[in-house]
């Protein structure tokens, strides 16, 4: 009976690995930054080397530095081989890897049971459905858990000789590193994460003299992690790039009218997507305070006990950060978990011989990508996929291929992501979905132009601007429309197209 009783745990995980992985490819293409960044990596690919300069917003005018460079390659490079569908294969493969296949690991490597690791696993997979995403960050929350899986182990790496590096970890921790400062602005969360560490175990030696001696494998890593960073085309200058751009952006000064950048409050609770979310809050809460308020009681036990408390508030203070929020709680919760001597169940005896294989984890991606494919013959993917929240101008864009107005464009951000994709040659864009590289001041002024407030008519003159691209339903679209100066040039139910009358194409 436990044996069949195991087959259809197992059974019913592999199904809802299924489900996860069709979720991810029918909603990750309803943003519009991945044309941007399929843009940015077919520039790259076909000119053989880094843009010097913005191609793709006049209004960029400074040296740029591409910091994710690597993931725009990668996401084009697939895509140019495999299609849309194979893009959104590799994304469910990697979701699955990072929100399924780690937390499971981590909480194998604690000694938690099969079920129970099942449980976490899914709790996490379904967390991170809050905000799904085919952006760099993807690589962000692998990187993250592969370095909360490394920082699990490295206490069984140090073994009883405190004084011998482990090379072999310092060579992982960095060799990642590599990867992550040429993927995605979050790199830095790498040398954070190993500094956290290094720091608990330093309290854990001085304050609770849990141990004679620090083995010197994780400030030695934390060094090879921080000199990793200067290993990407642009050495120290990213640093300096991400102070004047990143920062702004994620401290919350550059405004964006973004949910996913918003907390979670009350009206929250109307969203079920962030119900997993809250249970693997209380879960970690709850054995916080029943197991994981005594003294540590082995190396790295703060570490993991402090991070349940910082994925919390993390989560609740952007809907943005849940996916890596469930990672730290998973990986905290595991740990305290570890502490508790429990009688091995009959269904997790059941489960050890099917969830230990070689196998199982590929099993586990390979049926996330089964449910990408078969979404794929439900919803074809296209670039971006239309919602209730946008509709890609696709009728405008081809009027653009057809007869491209001349001369300064003022573009809705979001269309212009669409549009430096879909042309290849798309005209000089004012500013598009790259919030971080235009500044507030530019976001500023584009919705006082768009909304016609205070002196929107002296700032478009300021500007030259010869035609304007925009939703239908902003005030500029109504004032340009019935303005003698200006001349509709295309109009449907969600975008217009609308130039100057004496632009250089009406005067011939």
């Amino acid at each position: 009976m436990n044996k069949l009783v195991g087959k259809l745990v197992l059974i019913s995980f592999f199904l809802f690995i299924v489900l996860y992985g069709a979720w991810a490819a029918g909603v990750v293409l309803r943003e519009p930054d991945i044309c941007f960044l399929l843009a940015g990596g077919r520039d790259i690919v076909q000119h053989g080397q880094l843009p010097y300069t913005d191609p793709f917003a006049y209004t960029l005018t400074d040296p740029v530095i591409v910091q994710q460079w690597l993931t725009e390659v990668v996401f084009y490079l697939v895509y140019a081989t495999t299609t849309g569908v194979g893009l959104l294969v590799m994304d469910a493969a990697v979701l699955c890897l990072t929100f399924v296949v780690m937390p499971y690991r981590i909480c194998r490597l604690n000694g938690i049971g099969p079920a129970k690791a099942l449980g976490v696993a899914v709790l996490a997979a379904l967390s991170s459905m809050s905000h799904l995403s085919v952006r760099p960050e993807l690589f962000s929350c692998l990187l993250i858990a592969c370095f909360l899986e490394l920082l699990a182990r490295l206490d069984r790496a140090e073994g009883s000789d405190k004084s011998r590096i482990n090379w072999l970890f310092v060579a992982a921790f960095a060799g990642l590193m590599i990867l992550w400062v040429n993927m995605h602005s979050l790199f830095i969360a790498g040398p954070l994460l190993i500094g956290f560490y290094a720091a608990c175990r330093l309290i854990e030696r001085f304050v609770f003299k849990l141990e004679t001696r620090v083995n010197p494998t994780i400030f030695v890593a934390l060094a090879g992690s921080v000199l990793a960073i200067g290993v990407n085309p642009y050495a120290t200058r990213l640093i300096a790039y991400l102070s004047t751009f990143f920062l702004p952006y994620a401290s919350g000064t550059l405004k964006l009218r973004a949910n996913e950048m918003a907390p979670i409050t009350l009206g929250s609770l109307q969203n079920p997507l962030f119900y997993p979310f809250f249970v693997m809050c209380a879960l970690g809460l709850f054995a916080l305070v029943k197991h994981g308020l005594a003294k540590p009681q082995k190396p790295g036990d703060l570490f993991f006990k402090l991070i349940i408390p910082g994925g919390i508030v993390g989560g609740f203070k952007t809907v943005r950060t849940i996916p890596i929020s469930a990672l730290l709680l998973a990986a905290g919760t595991a740990n305290i978990w570890s502490r508790q001597v429990a009688v091995e169940k009959p269904l997790d005896a059941q489960l050890k011989e099917m969830c230990n294989l070689p196998v199982f984890a590929p099993t586990c991606v390979v049926f996330a990508a089964l449910g990408a494919y078969l979404m794929t013959n439900i919803i074809p993917p296209e670039f971006p996929q239309g919602s209730t929240a946008f509709k890609p101008p696709m009728g405008a864009i081809a009027y653009i291929e057809k007869s491209p107005p001349p001369g300064k464009v003022l573009n809705d951000p979001h269309f212009g992501d669409v549009l430096m994709w879909q042309m290849k040659d798309a005209p000089k864009l004012f500013f598009d979905s790259r919030y971080y590289l235009f500044g507030q001041d530019l976001i500023d002024e584009y919705w006082t132009m768009v909304m016609c407030r205070d002196d929107w008519k002296e700032r478009m003159d300021h500007y030259g601007f010869d035609w304007v691209f925009i939703p239908a339903d902003l005030k500029l679209a109504q004032a340009l429309s019935n303005d003698p100066n200006w001349k509709v040039l295309y109009a449907d139910k969600f975008s217009v197209i609308i130039s100057r009358v004496n632009a250089p194409e009406l005067k011939r």
